[in-house]
């Protein structure tokens, strides 16, 4: 989420130096006499870390605050205080113990979560230990309880509304961290579409590093070849490398990741795997060589019809909750063009059989004719999806549909 985020913090109205052909390939980075030097990212931190911290103490202390009001009355106000300073205190600690202020371990929304709950929980157990000690009677279990679920419910919302602002911010194109890309196959290839079609995942590409012959194919400036990986980095001043690891001979990426560790950069590396979640990868080494092992599937019996009570349940609520919304925005629709409220697709659903999918339209209601005339705008060149922005097919209501 944000790991230091040696990032630049500049919208993308903000002139950035221009690429140059020099020794190593174009850089994006003024060099001054002695070069650029890659920073460590603590050395180049920005304050998202920081606000992210005050975000935790706040919720924190507010669920405990409260708990040790409640008990106030039975025990004394500094003998509760200090249960709750226990409490705020432990939570707050094992939060940052389980290195939750780093993206690369709470990028995952599922395992950020589960860290939270053992955070909190930490949390009233450092809170029942200091009432024991206190010798608090009765014990404030109730109040301990409360404040234990009402942080995890506060840090969970907290801080996916952060994680929600932090994309919002990156697609604007700020607190994007300069990456080079490492390789130059199929595998890299999809790896810069990735990063360009997903730019809340704040990286941006500077470049690439490889065979020059394949500059055309990963439409990036070339930086240098793989002998020059380090010092083409440096000089185009990324704090970032995306290592494919596909592209290369293992010794030849080996030695690549360890000079950039040593420079200080971020390292990471591809798995070549395609379509696989990441929850199904576990790491498990064979002998002293890092292997990754698939998970296979299970769903089936008994955990297939809880999935499937679970979905229908809960799109069933979600859908009533939700119904004077829907029911508003498709009289807007109707209103504004008087053409069809729906929007019909064919999706392939399970066991590749197809279905029809239906959407609140957004376009109008020729927007599948207009389509031919409109490849001049399309962002998406490399495949066979059209985006553009602004897209002159989407009415005004269903501009407000999709925001």
């Amino acid at each position: 989420m944000i790991d230091g985020l040696p990032s630049t913090e500049q919208p993308p109205q903000v002139d950035r130096p221009p690429f140059r052909q020099g020794p190593l390939g174009p850089s994006a980075a003024p060099v001054g006499s002695g070069g650029v030097q890659i920073l460590h990212p603590a050395g180049r931190r920005s304050w998202l870390r920081a606000w992210l911290i005050a975000l935790d103490v706040a919720v924190v202390a507010v669920a405990w605050v409260v708990s040790a009001s409640a008990v106030a009355g039975d025990h004394g106000l500094a003998l509760a205080g200090l249960t709750a300073a226990a409490g705020a205190g432990g939570t707050l600690a094992a939060v940052a113990a389980q290195r939750l202020y780093r993206s690369r371990v709470c990028s995952i929304r599922t395992l950020e979560i589960q860290a939270l709950g053992r955070a909190v929980l930490a949390g009233g157990a450092a809170a029942f230990a200091s009432a024991e000690f206190s010798g608090l009677t009765p014990r404030p279990l109730a109040a301990i309880a409360s404040a234990v679920a009402a942080g995890f419910v506060g840090l969970v919302a907290a801080r996916g509304g952060y994680r929600a602002w932090l994309a919002n911010r990156r697609r604007s194109g700020w607190y994007a961290r300069d990456v080079v890309l490492i390789g130059a196959n199929e595998e890299a290839t999809e790896l810069h579409r990735i990063t360009r079609d997903h730019p809340e995942m704040g990286y941006r590409v500077v470049g690439f590093i490889g065979p020059p012959a394949a500059s055309d194919a990963l439409d990036a400036p070339w930086l240098g070849d793989y002998d020059q990986a380090v010092e083409a980095t440096r000089q185009a001043g990324a704090s970032g490398a995306l290592l494919v690891a596909t592209a290369m001979l293992p010794g030849h990426l080996n030695g690549i990741a360890r000079g950039l560790l040593e420079a200080g950069v971020h390292v990471q590396i591809s798995s070549g795997l395609r379509g696989i979640a990441a929850r199904r990868l576990t790491t498990l080494p064979l002998a002293h060589e890092p292997l990754l092992y698939v998970e296979p599937i299970h769903l089936l019996g008994v955990r297939l019809a809880v999935k499937r009570a679970f979905d229908v349940v809960f799109a069933s609520a979600l859908l009533i909750s939700t119904m004077p919304v829907l029911l508003l925005a498709a009289l807007a629709i109707k209103l504004e063009d008087g053409g069809p409220v729906f929007f019909p697709q064919t999706r392939l659903g399970r066991h590749e059989r197809p279905f029809t999918l239906y959407k609140l339209r957004t376009m109008v209601p020729d927007a599948e004719k207009r389509l031919a005339g409109l490849h001049g705008i399309n962002e998406h060149t490399d495949g066979p999806l059209f985006k553009a922005s602004p897209d002159p097919r989407v009415t005004r209501i269903g501009g407000l549909l999709r925001a």
